[in-house]
């Protein structure tokens, strides 16, 4: 989903997406179209193993975000990672870090420069505080109007949640990575910005 993205990248700014693997497997019956049983994810709504889409807006366990959160750190600081570019479920294992960011929990406290989210919503535990945390790590929010997965209202939210985020609408987007030109700029100019020129300038993709 990403591959348009990432070649415009590392040949017009010098970026290079690193893929990080999530580490609990998807259930058969809840991957799309049945057609990859060989699907990982990043946490599960509920105590069981279930990636039920039904409960993805609601308060919800995330059964499993810690050990993705560790695994995260280490793939994050072994491949000398700066930020992170995260899409759809991957967009809500971002904001839990940025959240962590704001509780102290390293690495992400001090190394974590800037995330960019596409069709992504809010993380909320249940139980837990999140909605009143503010998020301060640096952030670019692509919206598309047209997503019917994540509604622009929804990602609009996680938006609202961001000190100082930039967002740069789609008018015609769906629930896909933006691949055209103009974003691709708008990502590398947004990266660029705050992991500075002639540093290690490499991305974790959740």
């Amino acid at each position: 989903r990403t591959s348009s993205l990432s070649k415009k990248l590392s040949r017009d700014h010098s970026i290079s997406l690193v893929y990080a693997q999530a580490p609990h497997a998807v259930p058969h019956r809840d991957v799309e179209g049945a057609d990859n049983p060989d699907a990982y994810c990043w946490f599960y709504y509920t105590d069981e193993p279930s990636c039920d889409t039904t409960r993805m807006f609601l308060p919800n366990r995330y059964a499993g975000y810690i050990e993705s959160a560790q695994s995260l750190a280490y793939q994050f600081e072994s491949s000398g990672c700066s930020g992170i570019v995260a899409f759809s479920q991957g967009s809500v294992m971002a904001d839990i870090l940025c959240v962590m960011a704001e509780e102290g929990v390293e690495p992400w406290k001090s190394k974590l420069r800037y995330v960019v989210f596409m069709g992504g919503f809010p993380a909320r535990l249940e139980g837990g505080n999140w909605d009143s945390v503010r998020r301060k790590v640096p952030s670019l929010h692509f919206i598309g109007a047209e997503d019917t997965r994540v509604p622009p209202e929804r990602q609009r939210e996680l938006h609202g949640m961001y000190d100082g985020a930039e967002v740069f609408e789609i008018l015609k987007g769906k629930h896909a990575v933006p691949g055209f030109m103009k974003a691709a700029i708008r990502v590398g100019d947004f990266i660029s910005s705050k992991a500075g020129r002639g540093e290690n300038r490499s991305d974790a993709v959740p």
